[in-house]
């Protein structure tokens, strides 16, 4: 994948970059509560760019703020389409670890929620556990900015870092993701099944939402509803669809 950032620069400016999303499901009462946006771009030449490509490629080039803006401004207009048509959806974005550092991010943010007159706590922006750690006070200060501004943070790969405790003590959290790589075996792994739980445990210990990631099969959503879990998402529901498919999944899915 060398050589695509002349590619990516255009498809910023052209829109030919695709947001889809994967809903994400309450499991007490079965209903869509949110969505992630994920990033899909496709090449003539390449196929279908997977995202950690795409996003490693635009922190290279000085492009992941442009990038950042993009995919913000496309899923609040998608978000504001919904509710025209009388769908109300919480939205989750996700953040790099150099957008993350970036002081111009909430000025951004807000600017983008204005543009769209989105509700504040209607976004969720996901960080991944290991974006903070090069230094934890700057980090700290652009959450508490994003906090103030009303919107939702959310820690991705929840587990797979080196500080989670610490993490969830200090940072100004609302929802703690659990990793998949602990979800999608938990069934059959007591470690996994351990770990779960006790991220179930610590989230609610603290008063945050948790979300179980990559689930694949009917059975790990049953065991996921006993053990207390807020909201699943993942192929057991349905995989990441574009926003015109996702209006009418969500039609049948009330």
């Amino acid at each position: 994948y060398t050589g695509l950032d002349a590619e990516l620069r255009e498809a910023i400016r052209t829109n030919q970059i695709e947001v889809h999303y994967q809903p994400k499901v309450e499991l007490k009462s079965g209903r869509c509560r949110g969505v992630e946006a994920l990033l899909r771009w496709t090449l003539p030449d390449h196929g279908e760019i997977p995202p950690p490509v795409v996003v490693r490629v635009a922190e290279g080039n000085g492009l992941i703020g442009a990038l950042t803006e993009w995919v913000l401004n496309t899923t609040l207009r998608h978000q504001s389409e919904w509710k025209q048509a009388g769908i109300m959806l919480d939205v989750a974005v996700n953040l790099s670890t150099i957008t993350l550092g970036d002081a111009e991010l909430p000025g951004l943010i807000s600017h983008a929620l204005g543009t769209w007159q989105a509700e504040p706590s209607s976004l969720t922006l996901e960080i991944t556990e290991n974006a903070t750690i090069n230094d934890i006070d700057y980090s700290l200060a652009i959450m508490s900015q994003l906090k103030k501004l009303g919107v939702k943070l959310s820690v991705d790969d929840f587990g797979t870092g080196y500080s989670s405790l610490s993490y969830v003590k200090r940072f100004p959290l609302d929802e703690l993701k659990i990793d998949k790589l602990f979800v999608q075996h938990m069934r059959d792994n007591k470690s996994d099944q351990r770990i779960v739980r006790s991220v179930i445990d610590l989230a609610h210990t603290f008063d945050l939402s948790v979300v179980a990631e990559g689930v694949e099969d009917e059975a790990t959503l049953k065991e996921l509803k006993r053990m207390g879990c807020d909201l699943a998402q993942g192929f057991a529901i349905t995989p990441a669809i574009p926003s015109a498919a996702l209006f009418e999944w969500v039609k049948r899915h009330k």
